[in-house]
């Protein structure tokens, strides 16, 4: 589901200058951003979110439960990046120290 706060997210462009979607419909967007951990998307959704609200939507306690798992599956999701992050770095300073092993071997090859 494509909203329309989302065409142009490349370009800057606020929710408010397009058509607007629903709470409903921004929250899910939300929701499968988050699963997908596709931050543009998540981006445009809560651009969604805002502009809807500001446009006189009242959220409702499940749209509020909705934003708060929102910011802990963000907070869980720098979590395991930066755990990732350091073992990709782990990986990295193994194949450099391979290399630099192989550097010191000298292959004399004439007859």
């Amino acid at each position: 589901m494509t909203l329309p706060a989302e065409r142009d997210a490349e370009d800057g462009g606020a929710a408010s200058d397009y058509a607007p979607a629903s709470l409903d419909q921004a929250t899910e967007a939300m929701r499968l951003a988050l699963a997908a951990e596709d931050l543009d998307a998540l981006a445009g959704a809560l651009r969604a979110r805002r502009a809807a609200i500001d446009t006189g939507a009242s959220p409702t306690p499940e749209a509020f439960e909705a934003g708060e798992f929102a910011l802990s599956a963000l907070a869980a999701m720098k979590r395991r990046w930066a755990v990732e992050g350091a073992r990709i770095e782990q990986v990295r300073a193994g194949i450099a120290g391979s290399l630099q092993h192989l550097r010191r071997l000298n292959f004399d090859y004439e007859g």
